[in-house]
């Protein structure tokens, strides 16, 4: 039997140490775990902004980056099992959970709402009904009990984290639902690129990446729509499994490698987010982007090779953010991949928006397909899934449709055939950036493995062709940029390049049907 045990009090003596959890990061078999605040370190006024040098990094005290949540500090939660730790399923029940009521304090709530989202990251996985036990009256503790669903030997979960809001909160049920945007503390890009950079104070410079400017004839008079697409590298994968060959290991600390991830980010600010091969969604990303405006969406794979890495963090996955200033959601929905009429490891996100300037509604789809050569008809069922599921969800074509993914595809395979040729009459983006507008890119992802150097075009943003224009995109890395030790690097984080480009609404769209 597994446990999770919230515990709210740190002693002071561990709390002046900095060990605020009580345990070092891995626990022995058959402890049972605790999820504590995590206090964060005394605000210090960061470097002052540089000049508009766009590769600027100093030493600069952080604040942030280690406090990585709201004033109240984070919580942090690790599973164990009494014969071992184990790569399962677990699910904890929203309505167990919303049993527990009149909570007496914020952590409480908060810790809740966590376990409430966990729910539903893991709720494709379809384990048993487990309960939660709660005891009555006073906050002692919290005891969620979950048994083994398999023989695995893998960490299940290491370390997931969930912010916690800084305004006093009252006590609504509200919390066990989501997360109030209105309860965040704000916090400036401007403030959290300056600290990125001083992390990085000793790496070399971001690479430089123009937007080439794609002239349509469809001007518009709403600000355009930055979509930004990326698998950003497990952290797991990128320590645990990829065998980066020529990538020194002091390149893939997670300390640092998030900063180039949030520098990215931050630099393109993007409208709409979607990421692959996330597997720090709760401790890192979802709680600084939903303080600068993002709403975000997480699911994991059923079975992540990430849990086969010791030390992980949780399950990889794919995420989807957008600004609350520029869109209203109207409807999501997570898809676990199916091909060959079997459920797969694959999912995708896809939501439908409201545009907030023009109030047009635009669907938007996150997805990573199945890797390695030999899968090409694998590929091709799970691509065929999805575009039936977006046929569905955007109502016979009817509302515009972009598509982002990490498709494991060259464009010669059918999977990308069949993007191409559907009748939700889609085009590829990062065409348009070759001479005569119809040759994707050389590559989108360019790695020297134990096995060999592979070079591919896998990433894609498909968008409605007649109802969406392409009006610039970020241009690709250079062979001199990358270097003889490719992706990833010191300068850059992924073995994937980011694609980034701007769409606006074409006025009087031609018949998606």
């Amino acid at each position: 039997m597994a446990h999770f045990h919230l515990e709210p009090n740190i002693p002071e003596h561990q709390a002046a140490s900095g060990n605020t959890t009580g345990k070092p990061c891995g626990h022995s078999v058959g402890e049972t775990a605790s999820l504590v605040p995590v206090p964060h370190s005394t605000s210090n006024k960061p470097c002052p902004e540089d000049d508009g040098a766009a590769h600027h990094r100093c030493s600069a005290p952080r604040r942030l980056l280690q406090q990585n949540t709201t004033d109240q500090g984070a919580c942090t939660i690790f599973c164990t099992h009494g014969s071992g730790v184990y790569k399962s399923k677990i699910k904890v029940l929203a309505d167990s959970v919303s049993a527990v009521q009149g909570a007496g304090s914020l952590l409480q709530r908060q810790a809740l709402h966590w376990l409430c989202n966990l729910e539903k990251t893991v709720q494709s996985l379809n384990p048993r009904r487990i309960p939660v036990k709660c005891p009555v009256g006073g906050y002692s503790g919290l005891i969620f009990s979950a048994c083994s669903m398999g023989n695995g030997t893998s960490r299940l979960y290491s370390a997931l984290a969930k912010t916690l809001n800084s305004s006093a909160a009252s006590q609504h049920p509200e919390y066990l639902e989501s997360p109030d945007p209105e309860h965040l503390e704000p916090i400036d890009p401007k403030e959290l690129l300056e600290e990125c950079r001083a992390v990085l104070h000793s790496r070399p410079p971001r690479f430089q990446r123009d937007f080439v400017d794609l002239k349509t004839d469809c001007p518009s008079s709403h600000p355009p729509i930055r979509v930004m697409q990326w698998n950003i590298l497990a952290q797991a994968l990128g320590e645990g499994k990829d065998n980066f060959a020529q990538c020194p290991v002091e390149a893939l600390k997670w300390e640092e490698r998030k900063c180039l991830i949030l520098e990215e980010i931050l630099a393109y600010q993007p409208d709409i987010l979607c990421l692959q091969e996330v597997d720090h969604y709760f401790d890192t990303f979802q709680p600084l982007l939903s303080r600068l405006g993002y709403r975000g969406t997480f699911f994991p794979k059923p079975w992540s090779p990430c849990l086969d890495v010791e030390h992980n963090n949780g399950p990889d996955g794919c995420a989807l953010f957008f600004l609350q200033n520029r869109f209203k959601l109207v409807h999501s929905t997570n898809i676990r991949l199916t091909a060959m009429a079997l459920k797969t490891n694959q999912v995708a996100i896809v939501q439908t928006l409201e545009c907030k300037e023009s109030s047009q509604q635009l669907c938007v789809a996150v997805t990573h397909l199945k890797a390695r050569s030999g899968w090409e008809e694998f590929r091709s069922a799970q691509g065929c899934d999805l575009l039936r599921n977006l046929q569905n969800l955007t109502q016979g074509a009817k509302i515009p449709l972009i598509v982002c993914g990490d498709f494991n595809a060259e464009p010669t395979e059918d999977v990308y055939k069949n993007f191409a040729s559907s009748s939700l009459n889609l085009s590829s983006a990062y065409k348009l950036l070759s001479p005569d507008g119809q040759s994707e890119p050389p590559y989108t992802s360019w790695k020297i493995r134990t096995s060999g150097e592979y070079r591919h075009t896998l990433d894609y943003i498909w968008y409605s062709k007649h109802s969406l224009s392409v009006r610039a995109a970020l241009d690709l890395l250079t062979e001199e940029q990358i270097g003889a030790s490719r992706l990833p690097s010191f300068n850059y984080p992924s073995d994937h390049l980011s694609l980034v480009c701007d769409f606006s609404f074409n006025k009087e769209p031609d018949g998606l049907s």
